[in-house]
């Protein structure tokens, strides 16, 4: 019972760690009309609903006019010529 405690206490401490860092780094990287290099890690800030195929431009508009989306991240240029896969 204890080595499970251990195991959750050292998890929640992961956590915070990698959140952490992510916000260190958010603060580093270039803005640059709303965009931030970066990665999102998966889990419980994903919002899976609007996930597809779209421009980086139009995606940043389905965002702002969400309430529920906190961001969104994608593989490409972000005035790309073509729909690339949007994860929120």
């Amino acid at each position: 019972m204890y080595k499970i405690f251990r195991i959750i206490e050292t998890t929640m401490k992961l956590t915070i760690l990698i959140t952490l860092i992510a916000i260190a780094n958010a603060k580093k990287a270039k803005k640059d009309d709303g965009f931030f290099i970066g990665k999102v890690p998966p889990g419980r800030f994903e919002y899976s609903e609007l996930n597809g195929f779209y421009y980086p431009q139009e995606a940043k508009e389905i965002c702002q006019s969400d309430l529920q989306c906190a961001g969104f991240t994608f593989k490409t240029a972000k005035n790309a010529e073509a729909e690339t896969f949007i994860r929120y």
